[in-house]
């Protein structure tokens, strides 16, 4: 049994050139917006005597050879001090001197966890309504039908 499925070819044609054309800068302000928002609870959230952990939770934008990939929000490694920020996310093992003196450990105070969890759902739902904008306006231009 066949199905055969009329204005395939112009369907597929469409929708190839709907994803050549889609607008990258417009995608990538869409996911920055939202990954700034994690960036600022996260920040909140680091201990006040921690300012220079807080300067190195920051926004990166990664790149292929064809342009804009994707956003992320997160410690940068290459900031002076992302190795505060670091200790501080994830906390150290109880820490001895050569000569067996207890020193003390850092406790994880997890605020990357926790500011990702408290907008997920909210970063979630904004991405999505502003892609299915991009994506309508896209079949707009190409004249396509969407419900």
């Amino acid at each position: 049994m066949s199905v055969k499925i009329e204005g395939m070819a112009e369907l597929m044609k469409a929708l190839e050139s709907m994803g050549q054309d889609m607008d990258q800068k417009a995608v990538a302000v869409l996911t920055t917006t939202e990954a700034q928002k994690i960036v600022y609870i996260a920040r909140s959230y680091i201990p006040e005597d921690s300012g220079l952990a807080k300067m190195s939770i920051k926004i990166v934008g990664t790149k292929n050879n064809k342009g804009f990939t994707g956003t992320l929000a997160g410690i940068d490694w290459h900031s002076e001090h992302g190795y505060l920020a670091h200790i501080l996310e994830f906390g150290t093992a109880p820490r001895f001197t050569k000569d067996g003196k207890y020193t003390g450990q850092i406790a994880p105070v997890g605020f990357m966890r926790r500011a990702f969890d408290s907008s997920r759902n909210a970063a979630s739902e904004a991405i999505s309504s502003g892609m299915v904008k991009l994506i309508r306006d896209l079949a707009k231009k190409n004249n396509l039908k969407i419900k």
